[in-house]
């Protein structure tokens, strides 16, 4: 049996805040199975921390069998954009 888990973030996200977004994201994520979703769509902006966060977030989900669904605003799809990585939980 599966579940997913959810976990809704917003404001901006810099290098300040990145050790407690970890934390929140792997107390989040912990325990459960199946797709874990991400809703940004609420996010400013950040700077590149927060992308590499969560492309190891999503390493991380994805090594435990798990899958990352990713809701994004704009500014956080811009900054991955101009990062030159692919916003996590999206697929091509």
């Amino acid at each position: 049996m599966s579940s997913s888990q959810n976990l809704v973030l917003s404001g901006r996200y810099d290098l300040s805040v990145l050790a407690d977004l970890r934390a929140d994201l792997l107390s989040a994520s912990s325990g459960g199975e199946g797709a874990f979703g991400l809703d940004l769509t609420a996010v400013e902006g950040g700077d590149v921390g927060f992308v590499q966060l969560l492309l190891s977030f999503e390493k991380a989900l994805l090594g435990a069998g798990r899958s990352l669904a990713v809701s994004a605003s704009e500014a956080v799809a811009d900054l991955f954009g101009q990062s030159g990585a692919a916003l996590p939980g999206v697929r091509a």
